[in-house]
């Protein structure tokens, strides 16, 4: 019994000490550097994602396929819809049929 009540003092005496700091504690001086190595400016921060994504792999030839791709989109838009409108008159044909 005297062993656990030395125990519970002895437990006690360091809880209650461990966090004591005291009253002339300074925080310690931080010496902050005025720029990082790897640190760029506002102005030369670029990232990938605000380039087009034919510009991010600098090929030459990617980037003449997408320049022909976007005017000849623009051509094949009429025979795309005439290809619609005539799937959907086979498939109307068809659903007639199999009635």
């Amino acid at each position: 019994m005297r062993a656990r009540r030395c125990a519970a003092a002895l437990l006690a005496v360091a809880t209650s000490t461990a966090c004591a700091v005291g009253p002339n504690y300074a925080r310690p001086p931080v010496v902050s550097p005025e720029a990082y190595r790897e640190q760029v400016g506002a102005i030369e921060a670029t990232s990938i994602a605000d380039l087009p994504w034919w510009e991010v792999f600098e090929d030459p030839v990617l980037q003449q396929l997408h320049g022909q791709e976007a005017t000849q989109v623009h051509a094949a838009a009429p025979a795309f819809g005439a290809v619609l409108v005539t799937g959907a008159a086979v498939g109307a044909a068809l659903h007639q049929d199999s009635r």
